[in-house]
């Protein structure tokens, strides 16, 4: 299984197989800085170097708040999640040093585990962390960076891989799956912010 960051989570919660793919791009279009179609919202995902995807989005709130949806177990629950497969377990220790862990629940009681270990935390500008796997050897470098534009909020988020071959193999399933999360983020933002 691949796909990668906390999108790599999003794709386990696609109900088609174990992620879902773009749809099919030319020679032309998968170009190194090429960005990924995106038909539900402004979310961005390029490749600026052989072993990176980033992805970027601006939501309309708050700094803190997008950075405590992100990071805050009670708000992860209510966004990480579809109908397809349950959150059943989240810890998060947001410290240089701690770890996070989602374990999701398919409906036929198959679960999955997505492992995290905190290299930097900087509330509420920036956090870091390498991501693993109970389904995968792939280990991935998130750096999530939060800035303020004209009271919004840019989100960056970079997926560092060890190799192009991971990278490639990733960007489609990512560039899909990370539109689909970080709507559900989106929404949730919105009702929270009323």
């Amino acid at each position: 299984m691949k796909f990668g960051g906390i999108v790599r989570v999003a794709v386990l919660l696609v109900p088609i197989g174990c992620g879902r793919a773009a749809a099919p791009v030319s020679e032309a279009q998968s170009q190194k800085d090429r960005p990924a179609t995106n038909l539900e919202n402004s979310m961005q995902a390029t490749k600026p170097k052989d072993n990176e995807i980033v992805l970027t989005r601006t939501f309309a709130a708050p700094r803190e708040t997008v950075f405590a949806a992100l990071t805050q177990e009670e708000h992860l629950a209510s966004w990480l999640k579809t109908t397809d497969m349950a959150l059943v377990d989240c810890k998060v220790d947001l410290r240089v040093g701690g770890t996070l862990r989602y374990v999701f629940q398919r409906p036929n009681g198959k679960k999955i585990e997505v492992r995290g270990a905190y290299e930097a935390v900087d509330p509420p500008r920036r956090f870091v962390y390498m991501e693993s796997y109970d389904f995968s050897p792939l280990k991935v470098l998130v750096t999530t960076a939060l800035d303020v534009v004209d009271d919004k909020t840019v989100f960056t988020q970079t997926l560092l891989y060890s190799s192009k071959q991971e990278r490639d193999e990733d960007f489609d399933g990512v560039a899909t799956s990370s539109t689909e999360a970080y709507g559900r983020l989106e929404r949730y933002l919105a009702k929270i912010g009323q």
